[in-house]
């Protein structure tokens, strides 16, 4: 099988080592104690491992992928006939071994209260870093190898999905002009009354669409400026991927959302769209549901590309939100979001993608 071939089953692989370190619990949401810390620490080396053999995968299929390290963004364009998508975010484009251990400096800073995911260049020139020695450099994982701790990703179909002008979709909405209005559409987890207590403390109108019709109503007048789905991502008995909501309990046609469901004309405002269920940014969902919000004339869409459970979803809603409440533009908000997740050593952060212009802004007053 040649490295081309592969590629699909590498991906694969990679989203399983995404898996397993959800298994573990690592969803960033408190401190760990010592055996958990060697749990995660070891769930990161597996992913740093598979993620490398991927990006060496597509490095043969792309020459010039090593050639991007410098780079604080990367844009990548999809053929949506491929019929699978890459988790740019978990690439690991440093030598690593199996046998590497989490870097020995990043956890003693960590454990201190203090550390340099945001200083990248400051870390690597301090003389303790285990990579400037050339013996030690493929059995230390640095954090920075992943793709998505040290750079902005965002992605779109290589046809470009919106029918919105780039340069309109850059801002969802002027928060000098009004407020932000952000739909709640949910399936009826034990989670979810605490979850949207959350979203209420934050500054913004949140309202509730508690069933698919209202959902859809919601969809076609076009007037919220964040849609959030806090639901059941999944692909129905036809084979098309839906998303399942409340009130009902069951994922049937009576809670179902299904990309043939939409309005397919765009709208006048260009709403963010988070969709915080399974697989959402997986290859069955790209195919369908983001590209017809696109078309439809989603700013972004937010989605996963593994299934998560709900205590995943709620941290990493709560970080992005607040970062784009705070001013900053959506890749900024994405990639303080995995430094933030990874500050307590879970990956997954990386487990989450978006679809469209990485300088999307809620607002105007943007800040870093």
């Amino acid at each position: 099988m040649s490295q081309l071939d592969q590629i699909p089953v590498l991906v694969v692989a990679l989203r399983q080592a995404l898996i397993g370190a959800l298994e573990l619990g690592l969803v960033g949401d408190r401190e760990l104690g010592p055996r958990e810390r060697d749990s995660a620490a070891a769930a990161l080396v597996n992913l740093a491992v598979r993620g490398h053999l991927l990006w060496r995968a597509l490095l043969s299929a792309a020459p010039g992928l090593d050639k991007i390290g410098s780079l604080n963004r990367i844009s990548v364009a999809r053929n949506p006939r491929d019929g699978w998508s890459v988790p740019w975010a978990a690439l690991y484009d440093r030598p690593v071994n199996v046998q590497a251990s989490l870097c020995a400096l990043f956890e003693t800073e960590l454990l201190a209260g203090r550390d340099l995911l945001d200083e990248p260049a400051q870390c690597h020139a301090r003389s303790e870093c285990p990579l400037r020695r050339g013996d030690r450099g493929n059995l230390t994982l640095c954090p920075f190898g992943f793709w998505g701790l040290r750079r902005e990703i965002e992605q779109s179909d290589s046809v470009e999905s919106s029918t919105t002008p780039r340069e309109l979709r850059t801002r969802v909405v002027d928060r000098d002009s009004k407020q932000i209005r952000l739909a709640f559409i949910s399936w009826p987890f034990a989670s979810k009354e605490r979850h949207l207590a959350e979203l209420k403390e934050r500054p913004m109108a949140v309202t509730e669409a508690p069933n698919p019709e209202t959902a859809l109503q919601v969809l076609a007048k076009g007037d919220e400026d964040v849609l959030y789905f806090f639901c059941h991502g999944g692909v129905d008995k036809n084979g098309m991927f839906s998303l399942f909501v409340g009130p009902s309990k069951a994922m049937d046609e009576k809670s179902q959302i299904a990309p043939y469901f939409l309005r397919g004309e765009s709208r006048a405002n260009a709403p963010l769209v988070f969709l915080n269920g399974c697989d959402t940014m997986g290859p069955a969902a790209l195919a369908s549901f983001v590209r017809t919000l696109r078309h439809m004339g989603a700013a972004a869409v937010i989605g996963t590309e593994i299934p998560v459970d709900t205590a995943l979803a709620r941290r990493v809603a709560q970080l992005v939100l607040d970062g784009m409440l705070a001013g900053q533009t959506l890749g900024r908000a994405f990639l303080n979001m995995r430094k933030a997740m990874l500050r307590r050593l879970s990956p997954l952060g990386l487990a989450y993608a978006f679809d469209g212009p990485a300088e999307l802004v809620l607002h105007s007053d943007v800040k870093d």
